[in-house]
């Protein structure tokens, strides 16, 4: 529904949203104080939650595919 308010497709609003994924989640972590290992599990599972996103609504997980490390 916020794809078409925005004029774009579902495909273009989830990569979107799945690129700046890594960022948020990485932050998120950083302010609950998660060491390096864990930072890294808590942005996995947000991957994985994303391309399940993706898989339910038929939409390709190729811009989560390649998440697999929190920027620094």
């Amino acid at each position: 529904m916020a794809a078409k308010r925005l004029g774009k497709t579902q495909q273009e609003v989830y990569d979107e949203l799945a690129s700046s994924m890594p960022a948020f989640a990485t932050k998120q972590a950083k302010e609950t104080n998660y060491d390096t290992a864990q930072t890294q599990l808590y942005v996995d599972a947000h991957r994985k939650a994303y391309e399940s996103l993706a898989e339910e609504f038929g939409l390709s997980s190729d811009s989560t595919t390649n998440l697999r490390h929190p920027p620094t």
